[in-house]
């Protein structure tokens, strides 16, 4: 997929680890995001969030020669693992659902995105980042409208350099998380509140579903590992077969990862009982994704990621100033709840994880299940905004 670009290969001749051994890579990575997903359950979750780990160690690892900085192995990867990943992540994504009990959220959400997009334009328009300006505003797109797993796949779509990539992320490793802050503190101000016409908290009398009836019940235990686990593979896996092979009949290979999208999508909306018969299947995806993050951070050039990162952070800093000064004019119009109009960006710019915990933590237990189902819904999206934004700006 992506052509590998590491300073290592000019100080060390022949790595510990050499191209070609498959099961020492598939290790090593597979070790990385173990110790990524034990951190994520640690105090140290604010200091290295799960992105930014599974990119550090491969690159240390691969800048002092412990492992390649280019090897077949890494095509293996970027070809299997998100287009699976992402049939796996989307496999929970009920559109129904999302339309019943997202609430005026949904509507708040949509404006979000709308400020987002106002906002990447206007960054696009005013920061140089030389050729990769589209690169740069596929990936703010892929990241304010779904999450991670929306970067990844355009990443993968748009065959995008591994070393910006990372320099991407990594920029907005640093903005993303300082908005998430700022969000936090701004949803409770009162006199922010008395800007938009609408006390924080206002929403509270008309709360959308109580949290016993936002929790839905399956009808059916799912079935216990490695069965379900099973199915869900052989699901992910039989979604990328058929759709890539149909692609590539038509002659639309480069177009794979947004069939198997609207496949992902279609498929468990159209036949919910698939649902009942998989477990581990969020688990899975996640590990894929990790797995595509981890190859890409093994080929990056760490003597050029420097100045492209901090291109991308004044980049992504312009948009999101521009995405809140939209978002609080449209919140003013609609007098919006400080609450849901920031829990509704943030399930764009954080995605479903980040915007429930605030919501959680804001006590406003009636939005954490409208914060996810709204979070989803930029995840289904994210792959069409981010790859139309990049065909468009190129």
């Amino acid at each position: 997929m992506c052509r590998a670009m590491s300073a290592s290969e000019g100080h060390v001749s022949a790595p510990l680890i050499p191209a070609g051994a498959i099961f020492p890579i598939i290790w090593v990575f597979l070790a990385i995001i173990a110790l990524t997903l034990a951190l994520e359950r640690s105090r140290l979750k604010k200091y290295l969030p799960g992105p930014v780990t599974v990119i550090i160690i491969p690159c240390a690892l691969a800048n002092l020669g412990v492992i390649p900085s280019s090897a077949p192995e890494y095509d293996a990867i970027y070809q299997f693992s998100v287009p699976v990943g992402v049939a796996l992540l989307l496999l929970r994504a009920d559109i129904g659902e999302i339309v019943r009990r997202s609430g005026s959220m949904l509507g708040l959400f949509f404006v979000g995105l709308l400020a987002s997009y106002i906002g990447i334009g206007i960054a696009f328009m005013t920061v140089d980042v030389g050729v990769h300006g589209a690169d740069v505003a596929a990936v703010l797109v892929a990241y304010l409208t779904g999450s991670t797993v929306n970067v990844v796949a355009t990443a993968q779509a748009v065959q995008m350099d591994p070393t910006f990539l990372t320099a991407a992320i990594a920029g907005c490793a640093f903005v993303l998380p300082a908005y998430l802050g700022a969000a936090t503190y701004l949803m409770r101000s009162e006199a922010l509140g008395r800007f938009l016409r609408a006390a924080p908290g206002s929403s509270l009398a008309a709360a959308a579903p109580s949290v016993a009836e936002a929790e839905p019940v399956e009808e059916q235990a799912p079935p216990r590992p490695p069965m379900g686990m099973l199915i869900a593979l052989l699901y992910g896996i039989g979604i990328f077969v058929a759709v890539d092979w149909v692609m590539r009949a038509l002659g639309l290979g480069h177009l794979t990862i947004l069939a198997i999208t609207v496949v992902a999508i279609a498929v468990p909306n159209l036949f919910k009982g698939i649902r009942r018969l998989v477990s581990g299947d969020r688990e899975l995806g996640l590990v894929l994704m990790f797995l595509f993050v981890s190859a890409i951070a093994a080929q990056i050039d760490v003597f050029s990621m420097g100045e492209q990162a901090l291109q991308v952070a004044l980049f992504a800093t312009l948009a999101l100033v521009i995405h809140l000064v939209v978002l609080l004019i449209g919140g003013r119009i609609l007098r919006a709840d400080p609450h849901q109009l920031f829990l509704a960006s943030l399930c764009g710019v954080g995605g479903p994880p980040s915007a429930a915990a605030v919501a959680a933590a804001q006590g406003r237990e009636d939005l954490v299940m409208p914060s996810i189902l709204c979070g989803l819904a930029g995840i289904m999206l994210g792959n069409f905004a981010a790859i139309a934004c990049f065909h468009l700006l190129s």
